[in-house]
């Protein structure tokens, strides 16, 4: 059975922006950090930026790039989220 190696789609989304060294390169990154992305998934630190590049070339970005909070237990609404 072969192992997926690009579970979020990471590893497609940075060779459309021009490839691991490229983005390295854009971020001002080591290329060994970015090396890991298509792996683990792109750092939360970065999407922000990585989407604003993606934008302006017309990428799309891969599903659940910005994954939705999960909502909170009944427990944490009733003290808020601040934990008072």
């Amino acid at each position: 059975m072969a192992r997926n190696t690009d579970p979020g789609g990471h590893g497609a989304f940075l060779s459309a922006l021009g490839g691991q060294t490229a983005v390295a390169r854009l971020l001002g990154l080591k290329p060994s950090v970015v090396s890991n992305w298509p792996r683990r998934g792109i750092s939360h630190r970065w999407r922000h930026e990585l989407e604003q590049v993606a934008r302006v070339r017309g990428i799309p970005l891969p599903a659940n790039f910005f994954p939705r909070p999960k909502p909170l237990s009944g427990r944490a609404k009733k003290r808020g989220r601040n934990g008072a």
